[in-house]
């Protein structure tokens, strides 16, 4: 391709199935796993798109979407496909993977608006990039943040050291665009145009590779779509309508990153995840594939969320499948573990170390899964086992009659036969039943103790 002509799909899906520029090993090694100078320490990158379901991406299952390059990364590195999100919705599910930890846990349960007063604390908590910066990472935001209202929960309090994005969900007018702390523009209403955010994320993404290709980085792109209301630059392009529109603009944007860092001869080097932040909206189109469920709700069609991961230099097995409970709060302790970080033992964290999994597709043991919705601990995830013991009215109906969030509960179903909750053995597994309520019980009231000792 001559210099100075534009990308076109073509070069982006060959430049994402490239293998990148072999890097020397260098560092110790520590049993099966190498433990990396500060020369060889990988880079993270996170692309976090706004409810997108577990089915919109072809090689989850999507009927109409294509997506090739999300399709590659998962041929060559692993879908996780009982990976879950924090939350069922973005602002508490955001802080689950910054943390590590449940959003309750941090004193940030539910969806923060424009005028919110609160957000995560910055001398409460310790976030990716701040404990990554211990070993000279760099990080940049680029898209959504919604942790806080900038001016007093800006991402450079948290340890970022660049960002371009929205502080909050691309419906919340106004909807200022930030460049650091300048506001460029703002998006006014919903007859403004913004079909052009995901381009504009990724390209200051792009440009925050090129910069600090020579030094380990954290790179967070936070798509604003495809949250509603739906925006592309790929108009009529998909057979899955708007919706898929820009579920494919989005696979071509990610094209675009690898392709970035196959430039810069960082992909071997590089850990990249894709996943979302929640389960698909009611209001917009979206597929949840076999899941019972949506946005809001703590059935598995409101956290279990599509992931793919890629990192050639670290993945021993390619095309992998691991089926294996994991989520979000997983996230900060891997790579803790990977760039040699410790982390604060003085905290209670939610999350474990999911990097031996990566390395050799072996199963890790998790914690479980707790799926809150704003403070009330819905249901838990052990193991193939889960129990429900309170349910969300969705989509919201004020004033529906006969409607109760604890009739028919608890419910038990066996996930590892009955992804779609149909078969409630709460019946015929009464011990067991009560003994995972009791589990339940004890692991929330715990949490709550430990977020009343911090927050009050």
């Amino acid at each position: 391709m001559c210099a100075g002509m534009p990308l076109t799909r073509r070069d982006i899906i060959a430049a994402s199935g490239a293998a990148g520029v072999l890097a020397v090993t260098a560092g110790l090694t520590y049993g099966r796993r190498q433990i990396p100078t500060r020369s060889r320490l990988p880079n993270f990158v996170v692309i976090y798109v706004d409810d997108m379901g577990y089915a919109d991406i072809s090689c989850f299952g999507a009927p109409l979407t294509r997506t090739p390059v999300l399709d590659g990364m998962a041929a060559r590195g692993m879908r996780l496909t009982s990976f879950y999100a924090g939350n069922p919705v973005c602002t508490p599910s955001r802080a689950s993977m910054m943390t590590g930890m449940w959003a309750p846990r941090v004193n940030l349960p539910d969806v923060l608006g424009p005028d919110a007063s609160d957000g995560l604390s910055y001398t409460q908590e310790t976030l990716i990039p701040a404990y990554l910066k211990e070993a000279g990472y760099t990080s940049g935001i680029f898209g959504k943040w919604h942790l806080g209202t900038p001016n007093t929960y800006h991402p450079f309090q948290y340890g970022f050291d660049r960002w371009y994005g929205i502080p909050w969900s691309n419906d919340q007018w106004p909807v200022p665009i930030y460049d650091d702390e300048e506001i460029v523009r703002t998006i006014e209403g919903p007859s403004d145009n913004q079909d052009s955010l995901t381009r504009e994320f990724t390209e200051k993404a792009v440009e925050f590779i090129d910069m600090h290709a020579n030094e380990p980085f954290f790179l967070y792109l936070a798509t604003s779509q495809p949250h509603g209301p739906i925006a592309s630059e790929f108009h009529g392009r998909s057979a899955g309508g708007a919706y898929g529109d820009s579920v494919e603009e989005i696979d071509f944007h990610v094209g675009r990153l690898l392709a970035a860092l196959d430039r810069n001869g960082l992909r071997d080097n590089t850990c990249v995840i894709f996943t979302s932040d929640n389960g698909p909206s009611w209001q917009d189109s979206g597929d949840s594939g076999p899941f019972l469920g949506r946005k809001f709700e703590t059935y598995e069609g409101g956290m279990r969320a599509p992931c793919i991961v890629e990192w050639p230099e670290m993945m021993r097995r390619k095309g992998l499948a691991y089926e294996h409970p994991a989520s979000v709060v997983d996230l900060l302790p891997t790579f803790c573990e990977a760039a040699n970080v410790p982390i604060n033992t003085q905290r209670t964290y939610d999350g474990t170390s999911i990097l031996q999994a990566l390395q050799s597709g072996r199963p890790v043991e998790t914690k479980p899964v707790a799926y809150y919705r704003i403070n009330s601990l819905n249901a838990m995830r052990f193991g193939r086992w889960k129990v429900h013991v309170r349910r969300v009215l969705n989509p919201p109906t004020p004033g529906r009659v006969g409607w109760s969030a604890t009739a028919e509960m608890p419910q038990l179903f066996d996930l590892s036969v009955d992804e779609g909750e149909c078969y409630d053995l709460s019946e015929h597994q009464p011990d067991l039943t009560q003994q995972l309520v009791r589990r339940l019980q004890d692991f929330d009231a715990a949490l709550q103790a430990d977020r009343a000792r911090r927050y009050g």
